[in-house]
């Protein structure tokens, strides 16, 4: 037997069971969902105690939508020329590529010869990459 409920224009749909899970505020502590009336609030990334979204949040999360979809620019990379001094938040290539090196804020380890196949990404605070081989394009944060 399904369930059902009756929307405020008259329509009825069914129920989907899922199960609820604590969110995180502001202050990183897990918060419960909460309920309002018969409606649950959700916020999905970072927000208030009381469960509502900071200005200061939303700012955040919408720049870094705009970055990842392209808002501040890019620049297509085909040599090894070292693209020194940047503000990237994205490599993605578009054809198999090798990274000679690449630096950045909070990257470490063996950053030489990475292998990048076509429709591959690296994500992050990157200033500079040199490629030994391939096609990329580099999005600027």
């Amino acid at each position: 037997m399904s369930k059902t409920i009756t929307l405020d224009d008259g329509s009825i749909v069914p129920v989907v069971p899922f199960r609820l899970m604590a969110g995180i505020n502001a202050n990183g502590d897990a918060a419960p969902l909460k309920l309002d009336g018969d409606s649950l609030k959700v916020v999905v990334m970072g927000g208030t105690p009381e469960g509502g979204a900071t200005a200061a949040n939303q700012t955040a999360q919408i720049d870094y939508a705009k970055r990842s979809y392209g808002e501040n620019g890019w620049v297509r990379v085909t040599d090894d020329t070292p693209q020194a001094d940047g503000d990237w938040c994205a490599i993605v290539a578009l054809a198999d590529t090798v990274i000679a090196s690449i630096t950045g804020t909070g990257i470490t380890g063996d950053t030489s010869a990475i292998p990048l196949l076509a429709g591959m990404a690296i994500y992050g605070p990157i200033t500079d990459f040199t490629l030994t081989s391939g096609d990329v394009i580099a999005y600027n944060a």
